[in-house]
């Protein structure tokens, strides 16, 4: 009987150690858990950030198109600008010369 209630006796000391090692584990795989769940959440969010720079940037890229096609438009004009007002003065002056008398 003795014998039976010393092996019993271990027996509860073998489970209580197992019981403490798995509350250990818990513990350790809730740490693990809150860890991921964390870096999974940073990973989000500098997914969410790259995502936002890139339209930015997408954005910019247009703008930077627009502004470019417009100079260069406004380039173009100013050069048929020039160029009227240029063949405007030669007319001109051509219309001033024909108004000349005739030294003849």
């Amino acid at each position: 009987m003795r014998d039976r209630l010393a092996e019993t006796d271990f027996e509860m000391n073998e489970l209580k150690e197992a019981l403490q090692s798995c509350k250990e584990n818990e513990v350790l795989l809730k740490n693990k858990i809150e860890f991921i769940t964390r870096k999974n959440r940073n990973q989000q969010d500098l997914i969410k950030q790259v995502q936002e720079t890139i339209e930015k940037l997408s954005n910019r890229s247009k703008t930077i198109a627009t502004c470019t096609s417009t100079q260069t438009n406004s380039k173009i004009l100013a050069r048929v600008e020039t160029q009227t007002e240029d063949t405007n003065d030669k007319a001109n002056i051509t219309n001033k010369e024909d108004l000349k008398p005739n030294s003849n």
